[in-house]
């Protein structure tokens, strides 16, 4: 009898678990796409006040890294500066730089620590802080990019010390526990909900 009980109510529960399951799936379909889709910023990534320069100007400080691969516009406007110049391979990044890769365009950057950035085609991202050091006896990064727009992959190396890498969005703060990450920050479809906005202005992500 109790076999009986058990059996029917599973045949009763049975439809919500087919619906939970297509609405997973769906949800998977939509964010592929997401992710997939290159996406158009509503206005324009490089700020009106910010004229593009001929040659290069390295920016001021130790450099933290150097591109190791880029193809296209890809534009570097450094910290406190209202000029930018066009990054091509080998050419170095510092602290505070912000970078911009316009349509059809990407780069990639080979940080100290052998961390690897790639920014894809429509992207924005500012270098708010990189730090390595290996004068210790155990390796120490503290690395803190702001994505403000477009498609960021990253491939972060292990080190021996401690390692604080994060990536804050105009949404959300991810905190890196991996090695290979990708975030995507596209427009924004409609005005989310109060409690949407709450939830999203508190976020914390760890990949």
């Amino acid at each position: 009898m109790k076999v009986i009980c058990y059996l029917v109510c599973w045949l009763s529960l049975f439809p919500f678990f087919v619906q939970a399951n297509e609405n997973i799936t769906e949800n998977k379909m939509e964010l592929l796409k997401f992710l997939e889709k290159e996406h158009v910023p509503s206005e324009s990534l490089l700020p009106d006040h910010v004229t593009v320069m001929k040659g290069f100007k390295p920016g001021t400080g130790v450099s933290v890294g150097e591109v190791q691969d880029a193809h296209g516009t890809v534009l570097v406007i450094h910290h406190d500066s209202a000029k930018a110049y066009r990054l091509q391979k080998k050419m170095p990044v510092f602290r505070g730089d912000t970078l911009i890769t316009e349509h059809n365009s990407r780069v990639t950057l080979l940080l100290l620590d052998k961390s690897v950035l790639s920014l894809d085609s429509r992207s924005k991202m500012l270098i708010k802080r990189s730090f390595y050091d290996v004068r210790s006896q155990k390796e120490r990064r503290n690395t803190k990019l702001q994505l403000f727009f477009g498609k960021l992959r990253s491939f972060v190396s292990k080190i021996t010390g401690d390692s604080d890498y994060t990536v804050t969005t105009p949404t959300a703060l991810a905190g890196v526990r991996g090695t290979d990450f990708a975030l995507v920050v596209g427009p924004v479809s409609r005005k989310p909900s109060k409690c949407e906005a709450f939830s999203q202005s508190s976020n914390s992500l760890s990949f």
